[in-house]
């Protein structure tokens, strides 16, 4: 059984951000693009962010040149494509990363109009975390809209529920 707590939050991640988009599947863009007072405002925006931070926080782990913050929303499939990639990443980066390595400190620079100018330092550790928090905080909004769009049954995606699956698909038997 599972036990070291990134991998169970990488796993729990891929497995909750696969239930939204396999709900917002069947809606049409005209769904996807409807606007609601929270968050981002659209499912469409909502993924293409969660996304879109994911690919700008794992370069930061890799400590790669920063790929420019593309939140251009795209199709769902090209979204999900971008995910499962980022996934297979942030799978290697934890395969590559033993205790030693999550205290270390990762530097970002940046200098933009919405945040001025600075540096600020986190540890590998904080960063792993913070992306599998920061999907789980935007997966919540996405169930909140797709309640609003009427989507029924929604799915479920809490931790337990994922570990409890995972387990099971592991292993080939009930836990």
């Amino acid at each position: 059984m599972e036990s070291e707590p990134l991998r169970i939050l990488l796993n729990f991640d891929r497995w909750a951000t696969h239930r939204i988009f396999a709900a917002c599947k069947p809606l049409s863009d005209q769904e996807l693009d409807a606007e609601f007072s929270i968050g981002l405002g659209s499912l469409r925006k909502t993924l293409a962010h969660v996304v879109a931070c994911m690919d700008w926080w794992i370069d930061h782990c890799q400590q790669t040149t920063i790929r420019p913050f593309a939140s251009d929303a795209g199709s769902l499939d090209d979204m999900y494509h971008r995910y499962g990639a980022a996934w297979e990443q942030l799978t290697q980066i934890l395969a590559d990363s033993n205790l030693d390595r999550m205290d270390e400190v990762l530097v970002d620079s940046f200098d933009n109009a919405e945040y001025g100018k600075g540096t600020l330092r986190y540890r590998r550790s904080a960063v792993l975390l913070h992306i599998f928090n920061h999907g789980t905080h935007h997966r919540s909004q996405c169930l909140f809209m797709l309640r609003q769009l009427g989507v029924h049954p929604l799915p479920e995606i809490d931790l337990i529920d994922s570990h409890q699956e995972v387990e099971r698909m592991s292993s080939g038997s009930p836990i």
